[in-house]
This record gives C-alpha cells, sequence and structure tokens, in this order.
C-alpha cells in the first residue's frame, strides 16, 4: 500500500508517487515529498508537449534544466503556501492544455 500525502498541487490527500522520477536531487524529493501521483501524471502529460513545443534535447543541460524549471513551476515546489501560483495545473486548464 503507498503513502500518501496532501498535495501541494491540488490540496487534496493522494497517493504518493511511486514511479520513477527522472530529475536529479532535490527536485526529485520534493516531488515525492509534496505531490500526488495524479498530480504528477497531469505533470507527465504537459511534460510532453513541453518537450515538444520548445523542441528540447534533454541531451542538453541548459534543456534538462529548463524542463526541471517547468517542472517544478508546474507543481509548485518553489512557491510558499500561500503563493498564487503564476503556473499550474489550473493554468493549463484555463490554457486548453489539460482536460477541463
Amino acid at each position: 500500500m503507498s503513502d500518501s500525502l496532501i498535495c501541494r498541487v491540488c490540496a487534496k490527500q493522494g497517493e504518493t508517487v511511486t514511479r520513477k522520477i527522472a530529475f536529479a536531487e532535490p527536485t526529485a524529493s520534493d516531488i515525492r515529498a509534496s505531490v500526488c501521483a495524479n498530480c504528477w501524471s497531469l505533470w507527465l502529460d504537459q511534460q510532453l508537449k513541453i518537450l515538444n513545443e520548445y523542441r528540447l534535447n534533454l541531451g542538453l543541460d541548459q534543456h534538462r534544466k529548463t524542463l526541471e524549471m517547468a517542472c517544478r513551476a508546474f507543481l509548485r515546489l518553489d512557491e510558499q503556501a500561500d503563493d498564487t501560483p503564476a503556473v499550474g495545473p489550473e493554468v493549463a486548464k484555463e490554457l486548453g492544455n489539460l482536460p477541463k
């Protein structure tokens, strides 16, 4: 049985991410500690769009850093609890990038 947490993205209780996280520390630990599996799945969908839109080559350091920064922003990892998110799943939904 998976552990659960209160997700910083959706503010609901959910299961922790058990899938492989392809980001270096501390991002991988931050994701496991504060993002539910459902929101991680939303990020994986968004990640593909970002990779295609920006034509990122993950063989290049700067491109990996760009993707990691987008991930941290999407999952609200660098925000304080009372910050209004500049990006995230709700914004992506408004822009038509995620199903409503």
